[in-house]
């Protein structure tokens, strides 16, 4: 009988564990610049294929922090400081830095603000890419992406 409940209990953990593996969390980009000819543009895309965009639209919120930890008010095309999305499925948002006056750095924290989850891996998945680009007065010189991996 004990063995039995031994197992009952695991199964419960294994259930458990399951349902938490579809949790998305909230992601670290961990390197943000803006100053004179630098801007850094982020793609954000919600990868769900669903038919349903009101159940499966994702709530994210963006913000950003200087090296030190501390709240940066750093301007974008969509807002200073702390930015709130709601991407439907399939769709993809750019934010970007607008090049301020001062040379900064830092780093910016998606966080997943979803409150409900799915039975599907592919709902509430936020695809990132990041671009880091210098330009000069005669156009772009150079940009750099990296992708941000999903979470395992």
């Amino acid at each position: 009988m004990k063995s039995l409940h031994h197992l009952m209990f695991c199964l419960i953990l294994l259930f458990g564990a399951v349902r938490v593996g579809f949790s998305r969390g909230d992601k670290i980009i961990p390197q943000v610049v803006d100053g004179p000819g630098w801007s850094t543009k982020f793609d954000l895309s919600n990868i769900s294929s669903s038919p349903y965009p009101d159940l499966h639209s994702i709530h994210v919120r963006m913000a950003f922090f200087t090296n030190n930890g501390t709240a940066w008010d750093l301007q974008t095309n969509k807002g200073t400081r702390v930015i709130t999305l709601t991407l439907a499925p399939r769709q993809t948002v750019r934010v970007e830095t607008l090049g301020g006056a001062n040379m900064g750095a830092g780093y910016a924290v998606i966080y997943d603000d979803e409150e409900s989850n799915s039975e599907y891996s592919e709902d509430f998945v936020l695809g990132i890419s990041v671009f880091y680009q210098y330009s000069t007065s005669s156009g772009v010189v150079d940009t750099v992406t990296v992708s941000v991996p999903p979470a395992s």
